[in-house]
């Protein structure tokens, strides 16, 4: 999390508006920084604001692919993902699997 408030709630307000296209700029309007301000105090977490969100969409995903509900194009879309190969990209940069080969390594 943050130590500064400003920064708790801009990392609210990115995980509450993964599916839609966020922002750095009206995150840091929202939360009454400018948005150079806010990248800084993201430092306070080790990672970029752009890094944050993509961890933040891709820890969503799997959730959503664990629960095995929902279609793998529609969890793309729930994460903010529209281009469906670089949902798949971005997943299996992060887990080494593709989303539809993690999700089958669950038992039904």
């Amino acid at each position: 999390m943050g130590r500064s408030p400003e920064l708790r709630r801009a990392l609210r307000l990115t995980q509450d508006r993964l599916a839609v296209q966020v922002r750095l700029e009206d995150v840091a309007r929202e939360v009454g920084l400018a948005p150079r301000s806010l990248a800084r105090r993201f430092e306070e977490t080790g990672m970029t604001w752009r890094a944050t969100l993509r961890w933040m969409r891709m820890l969503r995903a799997i959730e959503e692919l664990a629960a095995g509900d929902a279609s793998v194009t529609t969890v793309a879309l729930t994460v903010g993902y529209t281009p469906l190969s670089a949902f798949n990209a971005a997943f299996r940069e992060l887990t080494g699997r593709t989303p539809t080969q993690y999700r089958t390594s669950f038992p039904p």
